[in-house]
């Protein structure tokens, strides 16, 4: 690599790296309800996002897990999986929000096996997609959010 092409590719860094700083700050800015109000809109784009990944995923080694946005020279690669992490958190809050059973504590009845059928069906259908691509880690991470929320 020449030595301008080492100075041009740290200069791309610092871009990335002021974007995401602008992105974070305008996401700390929305109030929170606003995501909750919108987790099933935002819960059915990522999974948009991961049947794409079958469509328009690049394949490396063996795995399709990115789609490229904007073509090699100035365009860049994103992992929806990745951005399911959260929005399954979001759509599992929204669910058991709007949920009128209690969890098990004072003057709580406690869900049952029955009352996660929804919950499961929310977790499983991300679940299967990332683990098609194939990506066994972001699969079980993914399987982590919903034991820990459900």
């Amino acid at each position: 690599m020449a030595r301008g092409g080492r100075a041009d590719l740290y200069v791309t860094q610092i871009y990335w790296l002021v974007a995401g700083g602008i992105a974070a700050g305008a996401a700390a800015a929305i109030d929170y309800r606003h995501f909750e109000r919108l987790g099933y809109v935002i819960y059915g784009g990522g999974i948009l996002l991961l049947l794409l990944v079958f469509i328009l995923g690049r394949d490396i080694h063996g795995a399709a897990r990115w789609i490229d946005i904007g073509g090699k020279e100035r365009g860049f690669r994103f992992q929806p999986s990745e951005f399911m992490k959260i929005i399954l958190a979001i759509a599992l809050a929204k669910y058991l929000h709007d949920d009128p059973k209690l969890p098990i504590g004072p003057g709580g009845g406690g869900r049952t096996l029955k009352d996660l059928v929804v919950p499961t069906v929310i977790a499983g259908i991300p679940f299967a997609l990332v683990a098609k691509q194939p990506d066994l880690g972001t699969s079980l991470i993914l399987l982590g959010i919903f034991r820990g929320i459900g």
